[in-house]
């Protein structure tokens, strides 16, 4: 339900909502990059109402964290710092929060990248927050040959210093390029001028605006400690245009849902009743007055949400003792910042949120406490995937191609990846990484991001010819000089990508095909033998002018290994053969691609003879998957075999007819002949028949990861002990290992004897565990083949139905025993649960 806040009742006595001010007042403060000056400016913003805070040199630290508040939505200038190789030159010197409310309609700009620049659109108003590192040109170029939008707000901490906003000083540090550039610009200084906004008396701190009757003025109420002061930039809407007006949504509290229960009974009582209904006005007027229920129930029971923030709650009574003490204590001091007050304070709201994020932690007594408390410090969005398919790198298509960031994200999404990984199996902390890649049936970040290029190419080939990478794929030629005739040297990503894989024919965009029958099953649910018997008799009866057509295909390999793809189709009527061909495709294709070149081949053979063209054609295809896309869409592998037979079923009488193959039809018989007879002597593929098709080239993508993935595999096994190689592992990412199905207990033990790294003797001694147990309770050592050694599980061997011919008696032998039972993880299961030997003769 969509309100203006002037037309909102009132609701049982609750308060009512204030409404928004008619000025958007903007906060700009330098902390420092001190945490309590930080937490303290936002508090105050909030408790003071302002709309957006512009911090300059914010507390940060690693993992890319800072300071944020509950009543504040947070943006920075670079998503992320402090990576393994980012230098501390890196990190944001800028900081804007917006506060959460209704009334208030963030727009975002391009994002400049620019650790001490940030621009941000609040109700129509452009700001750009700025921090001028002293003697540095970066920040003073960029404003300097700016073009301010209208409605522009620009402020900061600039370090220059001049007469328009100092009287009486000289001009120093680029302090009349700037000036200059605001009186060009129409950016009037709107603060006042000789006003210190620096502990030493200077003012460093200026706004610049071309809104009229924006003004600027220095708020000593709202001093965050350091030694900067705070500048409030008020800004009077009614010089904006025309007001945003506020959407928001009424909600109902789960302690209200039986008062908003009841409401509704004792409304829709004055309903009539809508089975009684005449005509149609009388249910529209029936449902008019239930909608009319509803909503004044939900405007009694419920109460306006207008997605507005709260007070920090790590705010506490102390904090505000301690910051009012300060603020005494610096009207003392006429404006010299007291350095015991100070220190006394920041320790204050310092050890304040620390111990509100100490309470919480400890007061948390299930997962669902702990997933509300990491929604508070985290975005409200959905959290970043770690799968295979989709790797978020930075520029990952850049136009140029550089190195730099990009290993530093493979660096990172390796460690990601990796922890993932260890997160998912329930294998101790030591088991070496490359195992839990392969025990998970997860890519490695190495092996993740050549499959994503991988597909990203086969992207750049299937795309239509009118897309808007088409272009940019191709390498240009040389026209002239040395090199003339040859391609240019790539220099885009999505050049080098694009030549990863064969170029096929390019698919087109077209409205969908629809035909008789197109949402049928062609084998109508009845199995090869019946339809065969009845398709025989089917085309015994057929009329004598009706042409059929079978066609076949066939993907063989010579000794050589060399693949051929061929087709073969066969023309008849009346029972006769009329007319046959046979034909050859490019190797990178399948035998989908041959059945429906060979269909068309048929069919094209077909409709140029005058005598056949105006007869009944029946298409006899014995593929199921090339009938759908004969008579509904075409798939996107040979699509232009597929959007030919289209079109010749709009012209001529063609039908198409499921032919069972191999069980003795005709037809399909002598198609099939001659497609084998076309692998034995093939002839050269012609047209588009001789590239490349979309189906062959994901096989060649697939090889190329297959490879890329055993390469990976045997490079990590050198380093792996001679235990875990002994096993002679496979690795096959998206192929999930059998055992991830046994239960994660089981899954334990499973994976701690395949590494070595578990509840072993040998294992507890290498790591000095003191307080291990390190013999089973028979007394012997505890060991991975103990598992079939242990004479307390011997006993059980007699209810055993995969006992073996003798005991295990030998290291050797229970070695042997236990490779066979790690060799299938459900017989595992059933003999740790029928000896209990985890549970009840060798626990940890």
């Amino acid at each position: 339900m969509l309100e203006h806040p002037n037309n909102t009742p009132a609701y049982n006595g609750q308060q009512q909502p204030s409404l928004p001010s008619k000025q958007l007042r903007v906060c700009w403060a330098n902390v420092g990059r001190s945490s309590p000056c930080h937490i303290t400016i936002l508090e105050v913003a909030f408790q003071k109402g302002l709309d957006v805070v512009c911090v300059q040199e914010p507390f940060t630290c690693a993992n890319s964290r800072t300071s944020t508040h509950p009543g504040f939505r947070h943006l920075a200038p670079i998503s992320t710092w402090d990576t393994p190789t980012a230098s501390g030159s890196a990190r944001p010197r800028v900081m804007t929060y917006i506060r959460k409310g209704y009334h208030l309609r963030l727009q975002t700009r391009e994002s400049l990248n620019h650790p001490d620049l940030l621009w941000v659109v609040v109700n129509g108003v452009a700001i750009l927050n700025c921090y001028r590192q002293p003697l540095t040109p970066d920040v003073l170029q960029y404003v300097t040959h700016l073009t301010p939008p209208q409605h522009c707000l620009v402020g900061g901490d600039f370090n220059v210093r001049h007469e328009s906003f100092e009287p009486a000083v000289t001009a120093a540090n680029g302090g009349i390029e700037l000036a200059r550039w605001a009186a060009a610009a129409s950016m009037d200084y709107i603060g006042v001028p000789g006003q210190p906004t620096h502990c030493a008396g200077h003012v460093l701190d200026l706004t610049f605006s071309n809104i009229p009757f924006a003004q600027s003025a220095v708020e000593a109420s709202m001093h965050s400690g350091s030694d900067h002061e705070t500048i409030v930039t008020s800004i009077p809407t009614s010089a904006l245009g025309t007001p945003h007006l506020a959407q928001y949504h009424y909600r109902v509290p789960e302690a209200s849902l039986p008062k908003f229960a009841g409401l509704i009974e004792i409304g829709v009582q004055g309903i009539p009743d809508p089975l009684a209904a005449q005509d149609t006005a009388q249910l529209d007027n029936c449902v008019s007055l239930l909608t009319e229920t509803i909503q004044q129930s939900v405007r009694t029971a419920g109460r306006p949400d207008r997605k507005e923030g709260r007070a920090a709650p790590w705010w506490t009574e102390e904090c505000k003792t301690a910051y009012q003490a300060y603020k005494r204590a610096r009207q003392l001091y006429l404006g010299s910042p007291p350095s015991e007050e100070t220190r006394a304070f920041k320790t204050i709201v310092r050890q304040a949120k620390r111990q509100y994020w100490r309470h919480v932690i400890d007061n948390a007594k299930d997962d669902k406490d702990l997933f509300k408390d990491h929604l508070r410090t985290t975005s409200q969005l959905s959290p970043q995937g770690y799968h295979c398919l989709r790797i978020p790198v930075p520029s990952a298509w850049d136009r140029v191609l550089v190195q730099g960031p990009h290993q530093t994200a493979a660096n990172t999404q390796a460690w990601q990846t990796a922890r993932a990984a260890r997160g998912i199996l329930p294998v101790w902390r030591t088991t070496p990484t490359a195992t839990l890649f392969r025990d998970a049936g997860l890519p490695s970040a190495a092996v993740a991001l050549e499959e994503a290029k991988l597909r990203y190419a086969t992207h750049l080939r299937a795309i239509d010819s009118d897309h808007l990478l088409t272009n940019r794929a191709v390498v240009p030629i040389v026209n002239r000089g040395k090199g003339a005739g040859k391609p240019q040297r790539i220099q885009t990503k999505v050049q080098q990508l694009g030549s990863l894989l064969p170029e096929i024919p390019r698919t087109e965009l077209i409205a969908p095909h629809y035909s008789p029958g197109c949402r049928t099953d062609p084998t109508l649910g009845i199995d090869k033998k019946t339809a065969a018997k009845s398709f025989k008799e089917w085309w015994a009866q057929l009329p004598p002018l009706d042409v059929t057509i079978f066609s076949d295909g066939s993907e063989q390999y010579t000794k050589e290994g060399e693949k051929r793809v061929t087709y073969g189709y066969a023309v008849y009527q009346n029972g006769r053969q009329l007319q046959s061909g046979r034909g050859s495709l490019h190797p990178t294709s399948h035998v989908f691609d041959a059945e429906v070149v060979g269909a068309w081949r048929g069919l094209q053979h077909t409709i140029r003879q005058p005598a056949l063209s105006t007869r009944r054609i029946w298409m006899c295809v014995d593929s199921t998957s090339v009938i759908w896309g004969l008579r509904g869409v075409a798939p996107s592998t040979s699509q232009w075999a597929f959007l030919a037979c289209h079109g010749a079923m709009e012209t001529h009488d063609v039908s198409i007819k499921w032919a069972p193959g191999h069980l003795g039809i005709e037809g399909n018989e002598t198609a099939d002949r001659l497609a084998n007879q076309e692998a034995q002597h093939p002839s050269p593929p012609t047209g588009k028949a001789a590239v490349p098709t979309l189906s062959g080239i994901k096989s060649v993508a697939r090889k190329v990861l297959r490879s890329i993935q055993q390469i990976w595999w045997a490079d990590k096994k050198t380093k792996l002990s001679r235990w875990y190689k002994s096993w002679e592992l496979d690795y096959a990412p998206r192929r999930g290992p059998g055992e991830l199905d046994l239960p994660r207990a089981v899954l334990a033990r499973f994976l701690s004897i395949r590494s070595m790294h578990g509840d072993f003797a040998w294992y507890h001694r290498k790591f000095n565990h003191n307080d291990a147990n390190l013999t089973c309770s028979c007394g012997r050592d505890k060991t991975p083949e103990h598992l079939a050694l242990c004479r307390k599980t011997l006993g059980a061997f007699g209810r055993w139905p995969l006992r073996p011919p003798a005991l295990p008696s030998s290291r050797a032998d229970g070695l042997a025993y236990t490779a066979a039972l790690i060799g299938d993880p459900e017989a595992f299961e059933a003999f740790t649960q029928l000896t209990q030997y985890y549970t009840k003769v060798c626990p940890r």
